[in-house]
């Protein structure tokens, strides 16, 4: 019999994510690691899919709300594996999985589109007194961070998610 108290099960707008009878003030718990590291996965898999199609450029005038959109639930996901206890793979290493995909096209795209904003500023050590700023790009560091992020999906496919 239920006390009437509820606790969450999952975080909102999550799959399986449901309140349930529960102790007030219990823990918000997933169904376990796996389920995590799947909804992680696919928030990343979302993440480049987006990316890949803002690049295409078919609503240029959209493409930086869009992408503001898609770092954002990148960032999401990221404070949620910050959140997780630390976890430590078993191995010490990490195995190869294959050539890194050419992300030339997806870098040449974004800079297109992004072409008024693209290049940033940024001081690469601050404490270094007289330090200049270095001169960066926006559709760089995004070609980066889904070269990684894909990276990182050749591992979890392969079985290798910790």
């Amino acid at each position: 019999m239920s006390d009437g108290t509820m606790t969450r099960t999952a975080e909102a707008g999550e799959p399986g994510g449901e309140i349930s009878p529960g102790a007030p003030g219990g823990p918000v718990t997933t169904d376990g690691p796996d389920t995590f590291a799947v909804q992680i996965a696919d928030q990343i898999e979302s993440f480049t899919v987006a990316v890949a199609e803002i690049a295409k450029g078919d609503d240029p005038d959209s493409a930086v709300p869009h992408l503001l959109l898609q770092v954002s639930q990148l960032l999401l996901a990221g404070g949620r594996l910050g959140a997780h206890e630390d976890i430590v793979p078993e191995e010490r290493y990490e195995p190869d999985t294959g050539p890194e995909p050419d992300m030339d096209e997806l870098r040449e795209r974004l800079a297109e589109l992004l072409a008024p904003i693209d290049v940033y500023s940024e001081v690469f050590d601050p404490y270094v007194p007289r330090s200049a700023p270095v001169p960066c790009r926006i559709s760089d560091d995004l070609a980066n961070i889904v070269t990684d992020l894909r990276h990182g999906m050749a591992h979890y496919r392969e079985g290798r998610c910790l």
